[in-house]
């Protein structure tokens, strides 16, 4: 479980923000503990789907259902394109960031970005 300090909902909402971020490994009891913690103005719980004992757990604490998101992914390898789009990609290289790296841009998006 992840609670992060959303400084920069501050500028947004004009209010202390906290994201608490739950696994499904998680425990009911966990998530317990973490919600007696929080003490922003604004909270947000993110849960993985189809958990309703934790579901009741975040209603009983005046927590209410926003918003659902869904992931999805491509294998863009078999994509069909248009030839100049494939000409293009095919030309397209990338490499993993390293620790180091992942940090820097880390630290640029805590600057505000």
């Amino acid at each position: 479980m992840n609670v992060i300090d959303a400084f920069w909902e501050r500028r947004n909402l004009g209010v202390t923000t906290q994201e608490v971020e739950v696994e499904s490994t998680d425990t009911l009891e966990e998530v317990e503990h973490v919600l007696q913690t929080l003490n922003a103005d604004y909270q947000v719980i993110k849960t993985p789907v189809a958990n309703l004992q934790l579901n009741s757990l975040l209603s009983a604490h005046g927590f209410a259902f926003a918003e659902a998101m869904i992931k999805v992914s491509h294998d863009l390898k078999d994509l069909s394109c248009p030839k100049l789009i494939k000409r293009l990609s095919d030309q397209l290289t990338y490499d993993e960031m390293n620790k180091q790296e992942l940090q820097i841009m880390q630290d640029e998006i805590n600057k505000g970005m």
